[in-house]
């Protein structure tokens, strides 16, 4: 993630007792959590070393941190807020995806609709609800473009399935 909600009031409260290095090891820690979206490794010398930690004290510092803000689960160290704002970040952009696809769809569907004269190309009907088909069906590595798509009525479509053109027609 390039971007995480950091709340002041929330965060100060829950670090103000904490010394200005192991705040500082707070804030690169959740920084490196952030970036990576994932958990930070089990080795504390390892973590120490992702974030800078050169010196006894700030290596202390980061054990300290890990102790009171992360837990450690199944080989690395989680820090629960931060899994549930990167879950959150994933649903959007996933969401998001859908929906440019959906719009990618819908230019591509009225492209196709209007190059194939709103006619099925296999059996020439007009005035019904038609679909898109891939030509080179997906399953076989047939792209989603408007190269690749034709306008189609249901009964054809199901009728064709995964085959090419030449092999349905043989049928």
């Amino acid at each position: 993630m390039n971007y995480y909600e950091h709340h002041i009031g929330d965060y100060a409260e829950a670090t103000l007792h904490l010394s200005f290095v192991e705040d500082a090891a707070y804030s690169r820690l959740i920084r490196k959590y952030y970036s990576t979206e994932r958990p930070l490794p089990a080795d504390l010398k390892q973590v120490q070393r992702l974030i800078g930690a050169r010196t006894k004290e700030e290596k202390q510092a980061v054990d300290v941190i890990l102790a009171e803000f992360f837990q450690l689960v199944d080989g690395a160290w989680i820090n629960r807020r931060a899994e549930e704002e990167i879950r959150r970040e994933r649903k959007k952009r996933a969401a998001l995806k859908d929906l440019q696809e959906r719009d990618e769809y819908r230019k591509f569907r009225d492209l196709v609709l209007g190059r194939d004269g709103h006619t099925c190309v296999y059996c020439g009907v007009t005035g019904v609800p038609l679909q898109l088909d891939h030509v080179i069906p997906r399953s076989r590595g047939g792209a989603d473009t408007p190269d690749n798509l034709v306008a189609c009525c249901r009964p054809c479509n199901t009728s064709k399935g995964a085959k090419t053109p030449e092999e349905w027609v043989r049928k």
